[in-house]
This record gives C-alpha cells, structure tokens and sequence, in this order.
C-alpha cells in the first residue's frame, strides 16, 4: 500500500498537478518565487533622431536613444555633399548646400545651408584709349570677378607744343588726361604736329572744278615735299587734288614726299626718276584713286611703300625699275581694281608684294611681274579675268603660286621662265577644266601639277 502511493505523488508531481508540500501543500524550487519563473525585458521605444554636424559640414552624424534603456542607442555618420546653389557675386552673398543622406531607413535625409559672403569687386589695371588723336581720353578697369562690372572715365585732354614745326621737321605736342575716379592716374601723350607745308617748294594751278594742282618749282629742291590738303585764300581756296604730270620728274635731289588727303591722283612721271626718293607718305584717310604712268618709274631708293585702300588704278609702268624696291603692301579693305602693264617690271629687289585679302581685280596687264628676280612667293587676289602674255615671267626665285578659282583665260606663256614648284587654285578640278587655255600657257617652270581645293590635276 504504501509503494503505490509513492508512485502516484511521483506522477502527480511530473504533471505538474503536485509542486509541492507544506502544510497541505507541495512546493519545489527556490522558496522565494512565486508565479512566472523568468523576468520579461520591455521593448525598446526609441525617441525622435538627433542631427550633429561637424564644424566644417563635411559630415553629419544620426542618433535615436531608446527610452526605456538610454544606454540603447543608434548611431550613424556620413560624408556630406556640398553644392553651390546660389553663386556669390561681387555684391550679393551666395548660398551652399550641404546634403546628409543615411542608409538607415529610420533617419531622414538632411540639409543645411551656409552663406557664402559676397566677393567684393577686384579691379584690375585699367586701360586707357586716346581719341580724337589726342583731344580726349577714355580710361577703363574691368572687375576681375564679373566682367559686366565696369568703369570708365572719358575727359578732354590739355595739350601744350613742345616743339614748333618748321617745313622741314615736325613738331612735338604733350597730351594730358586728368581723371576724378580713383582708378584711374593722370596719362600723358606726346603725339606730332606735322610739319609745314613746303609752299615756297611749289607751284599751284586752279583747275577748272575749282580745285588745285601742283608741281615743283625747280629740280633743285631738296629734302621733305609736303603738299597741302587746300590752296589760296577765301573764295579762291579749294583742296589740292592732282600732282601734275611729270610735276616733280627729275628731281634728283627730292627725299621724302607727304601726300594729302585731298590728292586723288598722280599724274603721269610725277615723281620719275626722283633718284633719292625714300619714302613717300599717304595721309590716314588718303583719296588717292589713280597713280599714273611711270609716277615712280626709276626711284631707286625707294625700298617700300604702302598704297592707300582708296586707290583703285595702277597704270603702266607705274613701278617699273624702282629696282631698291623691297615691299609693297596694300591697305586692308582696298578697292584695287586694275593694274596696267609692266607695273613692277624690272624691280629685282622685290620680296613682299601683299595684297589685301576682299580685293576683286578686274585687270591685270602684261608684265606685272617682270625680271622680279628676289620674290619666292605671289598670290593674285581674285580676278574675274584673263591672264596676259609674261603675267609673270623671268622671276628667278619664284617657288609658289597662289591662283583665284574665277580667272577665265589664260594666254601663251602667261606664267613663263620661273622656278615654281607648288601651284594652289582656289577653285575646284572642275573650275580649272573651264578656263580657256592657250597653248604653252605655264612654260619652263618646275612643276605640272595643280593643287585645286578638291584634288591635283596635271598639265
């Protein structure tokens, strides 16, 4: 009896239906508890994220505390991105923005702008312009760090002559600009008061327009001609528009020569065989149209002239044996349209013959180029015409030869006797197959191919 009863306590207890014994009652375990037999932990309610930024911005750090255990915490740090989105100006502050973007979904992306202060303006040197040939003066500084920001300052000049002109030498005068900006420090120029017209070298005849011709007096004059712009006095006063035909020929003795703006023509041998002749001088805004036959045939001293834009005639022989003749340059914008023959015959020092880049010919005679023996390069400007007998011919050092794409014909021996070994059309292979061609036209040169602007072709 007493055996099975201490079996069923055993199976009561394994039930559970049993814990214990104590007065009545069975427990077992620790005494001291009593209901659950483990501690439940509470769940984590985290707070709103805190931001930090780093002083320079470069980084921002995320943090949310739990509530229940402060010593529970996320925490997360990144690189920020920083972006200009207002441009500071010279005089307006600008703005950049600094982004925070966390991989953790519970912290927001983040923003946070800074001022950025204004640049202020930054001059730089100023610059200065001279108007009026001297009577005035702009002055301008540009800032460095927006260009639509300018100063400028124009104001009338002072002037005082430092030296009186005679006829044979110019004068000096002393320009100043005074400013009131602070950018800009007083400028000075010393600029030329030309010299005296030679009137007691010449001889003036009223024409029947009412203006003036003019030649010289003697073939002793020596040194400086310089030719007025008008003649006489109150009704009888008119411009000066002709050097007569032959007005200075032979004389020997004459070195330089100023031309005014009233001169619109040279007559025939105006300054033929002017042995000493060295420079010669066209006025800024030159009228200048016609230089006549021969005008400065044999001026052997002459080593260069530039030709005013306004001339538009050439006539023969107008060069021809000024054999010290080195350069000869065309103004930009010239109004070129014909040049007669043998126009640089026999000028043997002639290296440079520049033409302005527009110019249209509408003639070109025989021999322009004739016994050139110095020059090694030409390029004719465009010409809607033919090319005569001897264009070019007995150039001893020629080596290039720049053709326009519009000429129409070309006559025998036209480019003859010369060394040339490229030649460049400006047309194509089939403008050159339209030009009229006269047998032998390109003779005893070194080359027979033509460089068109589309491919070679050969003659």
């Amino acid at each position: 009896m007493k055996k099975k009863f201490v079996l069923l306590t055993t199976a009561l207890v394994s039930l559970g239906i049993l814990s214990g014994c104590n007065g009545g009652n069975v427990t077992t375990g620790d005494p001291t508890t009593q209901g659950d037999s483990t501690t439940q932990k509470a769940s984590p309610v985290f707070g709103e994220p805190t931001y930090t930024w780093a002083d320079d911005n470069s980084k921002c750090t995320a943090t949310r505390i739990d509530q229940n255990d402060p010593t529970n915490k996320e925490e997360e740090t990144v690189d920020t991105k920083a972006e200009v989105t207002t441009e500071a100006t010279c005089e307006e502050d600008g703005v950049k923005t600094f982004t925070a973007t966390f991989t953790n979904p519970a912290f927001k992306t983040q923003t946070k702008e800074v001022i950025i202060s204004a640049t202020g303006h930054k001059y730089g040197d100023p610059t200065y312009e001279w108007l009026e040939g001297g009577k005035k003066c702009k002055a301008k500084v540009v800032c460095a760090n927006d260009d639509t920001h300018v100063i400028e300052e124009t104001v009338d000049a002072t002037s005082e002559v430092t030296l009186e002109p005679t006829e044979e030498a110019d004068g000096t005068i002393v320009y100043t600009a005074t400013f009131t900006d602070e950018h800009f420090t007083t400028q000075t120029k010393e600029g030329i008061v030309e010299s005296l017209p030679t009137l007691d070298k010449l001889t003036f005849t009223k024409k029947e327009d009412g203006t003036y011709s003019v030649k010289g007096k003697d073939y002793n004059i020596k040194g400086r001609v310089k030719i007025p712009a008008t003649y006489g006095e109150g009704t009888e006063e008119g411009a000066v528009s002709e050097i007569e035909t032959r007005g200075f020929f032979n004389f020997a003795e004459v070195q330089e020569v100023f031309l005014s703006e009233s001169v619109v023509s040279l007559g025939g041998d105006a300054f033929f065989n002017c042995s000493k002749l060295e420079n010669v001088h066209f006025a800024a805004n030159s009228s200048l149209t016609t230089i006549g036959t021969y005008a400065f045939q044999m001026c052997t001293a002459l080593t260069s002239i530039v030709l005013p834009k306004s001339v538009k005639n050439i006539s023969d022989s107008a060069f021809s044996n000024a054999k010290g003749l080195e350069s000869v340059t065309f103004e930009e914008g010239s109004q070129l349209e014909t040049i007669g023959d043998s126009c640089f015959y026999g000028c043997s020092s002639l290296t440079t013959l520049k033409f302005s880049e527009g110019t249209e010919l509408k003639s070109i005679g025989y021999g322009f180029l004739y016994n050139a023996e110095k020059i090694e390069e030409v390029e004719i400007p465009s010409y809607n015409g033919r090319l005569a007998t001897y264009t070019i011919n007995k150039c001893a050092s020629l080596k290039t030869l720049t053709l326009p794409g519009n000429i129409t014909s070309m006559e025998m021996y036209c480019v003859n006797n010369c060394p040339i070994e490229n030649i460049y059309f400006k047309g194509t292979k089939e403008d050159w197959g339209k030009i009229e061609k006269d047998s032998g036209f390109f003779d005893d040169i070194s080359t027979n191919i033509i460089h068109c602007t589309d491919g070679d072709v050969t003659f």
